[in-house]
């Protein structure tokens, strides 16, 4: 079942390092980072000061894949 909700994080994603990349609606990383699951907050907020930044994607570092997307509200 897909999570689907706004301005919360899947807990799921708060107990892992994490690698974000942000998107601009071309499909263009713009900007990428690895965070700790408790602290992405901060950097989504920091990703989306970028007005080009029009969404993200979330994988996990480590073991596993793609953990989801982050839409700009």
């Amino acid at each position: 079942m897909a999570y689907d909700a706004t301005d919360q994080v899947p807990e799921v994603m708060r107990n892992r390092l994490l690698s974000v990349r942000g998107f601009s609606k071309e499909g263009m990383m713009l900007d990428a980072d690895v965070v700790e699951g408790h602290e992405l907050e901060p950097l989504i907020q920091r990703f989306f000061d970028n007005k080009q930044i029009d969404y993200i994607h979330v994988h996990n570092a480590k073991r596993g894949c793609y953990s989801g997307r982050i839409d700009r509200a």
